[in-house]
């Protein structure tokens, strides 16, 4: 049973983009993140100098991984059109077909970072949907912010939108709860204790009856008494979940579902 709960533990830091909080995205925050998940990008780059500078660059960051350099944009399209591409790096002046005009025919073009000698291009590019117009020379840190505003899209892209509040009964009033503040549901008897980053408040409803309140997709039932905001969950051990700075306990029946619910996320 030791070794098991040594293998349960698991850390689960994943910093939520929503209407509520003002995150700030830097090197350390994606660096964390994303250590886990590689994200795969492609360069379109047909000078050879160009290529190794770029090539080079990327390759400091850890969560990027490279699925291919190529100099014309037509020897890109197997990997575009067989792999999941997350970034495509595209210059603008290249041979037989111009990078703009490649991106364009594209069908379900990867977010495009160009990266191109002239800023004659920038307007277009923008008008193509580009996330990010980077001239040469570069730095790394240019390079650096390129692909976070790419990760920027994608993270909000894939973050779900938080309702502003929930109504409970508290007594023979309703109470509206901002989503966003609460840590975890207490069952107490025939109420429950609604836990905040503002303290408790003590609602006249049966535990059931708040979780079919809460949005599903953020709220999670880990005991037969305790609910929890699945999303501000960062440490989860063989009985219990860390929420900010309180042990929530996770019943023996729910472990399984709660692990691999959590893991999911």
């Amino acid at each position: 049973m030791k070794t098991k709960s040594k293998h349960m533990a698991r850390f689960l830091h994943k910093p939520y983009s929503h209407q509520f909080l003002n995150i700030t995205y830097d090197s350390n925050y994606y660096s964390t993140m994303y250590s886990k998940k590689q994200y795969r990008y492609v360069i379109i780059e047909d000078d050879e100098t160009d290529q190794l500078l770029l090539q080079e660059q990327l390759a400091t960051f850890s969560y990027l991984q490279s699925a291919g350099i190529v100099a014309n944009p037509l020897a890109a399209l197997p990997i575009l059109e067989s792999e999941t591409i997350d970034i495509l790096f595209l210059d603008v002046m290249l041979p037989v077909i111009n990078g703009l005009d490649f991106l364009e025919n594209l069908p379900n073009p990867p977010q495009t970072i160009v990266v191109t000698a002239s800023e004659a291009h920038a307007v277009r590019s923008y008008d193509l949907g580009v996330a990010d117009y980077v001239t040469k020379p570069f730095s790394r840190e240019r390079l650096e912010k390129a692909v976070q505003r790419v990760l920027n899209r994608q993270l909000n892209a894939t973050t779900p939108t938080l309702p502003n509040y929930v109504v409970l009964k508290a007594g023979w009033e309703s109470v509206r709860i901002p989503v966003e503040s609460i840590n975890y549901v207490e069952a107490f008897g025939a109420f429950c204790k609604v836990h905040t980053t503002e303290g408790i408040t003590v609602v006249s409803d049966f535990l059931s009856t708040v979780y079919a309140k809460l949005p599903a997709h953020l709220f999670l039932r880990i005991h037969k008494s305790f609910v929890v905001a699945s999303w501000k969950v960062n440490y989860m051990a063989s009985r219990h979940v860390q929420v900010g700075q309180a042990q929530v306990p996770v019943g023996a029946s729910y472990r399984q579902t709660v692990e691999q619910a959590l893991m999911a996320q």
